[in-house]
């Protein structure tokens, strides 16, 4: 499990460090995708893999629940923008890693910036768009958010 945050930003070379403890155990390679909302996910490869393989099952056209989705324009949407909105990249040797372009443009990604873990996966924020969400975010109701998923 990934554990902590840190805040930081981005350098000259647009190289985002995120510090030994976070990359403990994550390996030299992850894959970054765009979230559901305006910040980047960073996968380790591993944990990727585990979403991608399901992604593949659910998608599959020799079953009927997978050529009802090849045929779902809002599944489809999502596919797009999940495979598209997407790049691999390496940590290096000071734990940094570059993000593209693309996605840095796409969530806006300057300034202060702040990385969380979700366990399995970081989440990189712009500092500004985390807080001004943060408030929204304490109203969640977590025990019905956890009921939801049949924890409890």
């Amino acid at each position: 499990m990934i554990r902590g945050s840190s805040k930081t930003k981005l350098d000259a070379k647009t190289r985002l460090l995120l510090g030994a403890r976070l990359t403990e155990g994550i390996g030299n390679k992850v894959i970054i995708v765009k979230g559901n909302g305006p910040y980047l996910n960073i996968f380790p490869i591993a944990e990727f893999k585990k979403l991608e393989k399901r992604i593949e099952a659910l998608t599959d056209l020799e079953t009927e629940q997978g050529f009802k989705l090849f045929f779902d324009n809002k599944f489809q949407s999502f596919l797009a923008n999940f495979y598209s909105n997407q790049a691999e990249a390496e940590i290096d040797e000071q734990s940094r890693i570059t993000i593209p372009g693309f996605l840095r443009d796409e969530v806006d990604l300057s300034g202060d910036l702040i990385v969380r873990s979700t366990g399995r996966y970081l989440q990189v924020w712009k500092q500004v768009t985390f807080y001004q969400r943060q408030g929204s975010d304490a109203e969640l109701d977590t025990t019905a958010i956890i009921g939801n998923l049949s924890l409890v």
